[in-house]
């Protein structure tokens, strides 16, 4: 009998939001360096393994996040002074947004400030806190650090983004008669000679049943949650087989920028054969060579990926120059009943 074709979930949907970004990552196994854009999630998700961690004793995840910064800059070998410039930074940023956070300060009709550090008042009392000077003290001190940062966008405002996401995340709550693991794995079987592997962000277990999955959502605009039931993440999810799956968790995906969370029922995602047509393009694709960068009809969108300085340069040159036109067959031309002879 021949093995089954296996396949990553997280390739798979690299293949189908860029091409590029697929063939950088896992076809030319090219890491890149980290940028300041990518470290909340990466910081966060190591906070979540601490917090989760029965053998740890942190008391909030904002605890286990800020002590994963400071594991990362002295990872970097940075100076004394920029780990404890960026500690007293979190706690001066936590202190500003708890307000807008916990719902004491809303906008005028009762809802929410999404974005609060745009709010006149967090402006005022960043300023007579100091943060500017610190941001800037900050960049300075960090200038030989192996990450990639702009002026808008420090190591300071990656940390504050973790902390507003430490702050606003409502998670399960650790429990001694349950089991909390993170990055727990799966398996999808979407048809014959196809399988799919994955990991859940988060998955809650009662002895050995998995009884809640959940997805984590870094992007920084929220989907339509009408949408969700549709994702491919969540229908992988829906469909998860494994040690712990079998029965009918309950889905939950969370977007950790907002803290905005939302369960999705079992029988609501779609299908798993949702997965087949993916699957089809991603395979041909892959085989047949076809990286179309996603920078030909969505340049704004590369701007923060980690690829991009390897997708466009500086003189103007991007990866489109150096796509293979002769590589491209030639689409048959249907012709319409009553056409032929023309």
């Amino acid at each position: 009998m021949t093995a089954p074709m296996v396949l990553e979930l997280t390739a798979v949907l690299e293949y189908a939001a860029c091409p590029m970004r697929y063939w950088w990552r896992c076809r030319a196994h090219i890491v890149p360096p980290p940028t300041a854009s990518a470290l909340p999630e990466r910081t966060v998700r190591d906070g979540l393994q601490r917090f989760y961690d029965t053998h740890t004793l942190f008391s909030s995840l904002l605890g286990a996040v800020t002590a994963a910064w400071q594991d990362l800059l002295t990872e970097w070998d940075c100076p004394d002074g920029a780990v404890k410039l960026l500690t007293d930074y979190a706690k001066i940023e936590e202190r500003i947004l708890r307000p807008f956070l916990d719902g004491s300060i809303l906008r005028r009709d009762g809802t929410p400030y999404q974005v609060p550090r745009m709010t006149r008042v967090y402006k005022e009392q960043a300023q007579a806190a100091g943060l500017g000077r610190m941001r800037r003290e900050i960049a300075r001190l960090l200038q030989k650090a192996p990450v990639v940062f702009t002026e808008k966008y420090t190591p300071a405002e990656a940390l504050g983004d973790a902390v507003i996401m430490a702050v606003r995340y409502q998670g399960p709550s650790r429990d001694p008669f349950r089991e909390i693991r993170v990055d727990y794995p799966f398996r999808v079987p979407v048809s014959e000679g196809i399988v799919l592997e994955g990991k859940a962000d988060l998955a809650v277990l009662e002895g050995e049943k998995v009884v809640q999955a959940e997805i984590h959502d870094y992007a920084p605009r929220s989907p339509l949650f009408s949408a969700l039931p549709h994702h491919l993440a969540v229908v992988a999810l829906a469909a998860a087989e494994g040690v712990g799956w079998g029965g009918e968790p309950i889905l939950v995906y969370r977007h950790m920028p907002t803290g905005r969370w939302t369960k999705i029922p079992p029988e609501g995602a779609a299908d798993p054969s949702r997965f087949l047509p993916v699957l089809t393009a991603a395979i041909r694709g892959v085989r047949c060579g076809v990286f179309l960068p996603r920078l030909a009809v969505a340049e704004y969108r590369c701007v923060d990926c980690p690829y991009y300085g390897l997708c466009i340069t500086q003189d103007g040159m991007d990866v489109l120059d150096d796509l293979d036109a002769t590589a491209v067959t030639p689409l048959p031309v249907r012709r319409r009943k009553g056409d032929e002879g023309r």
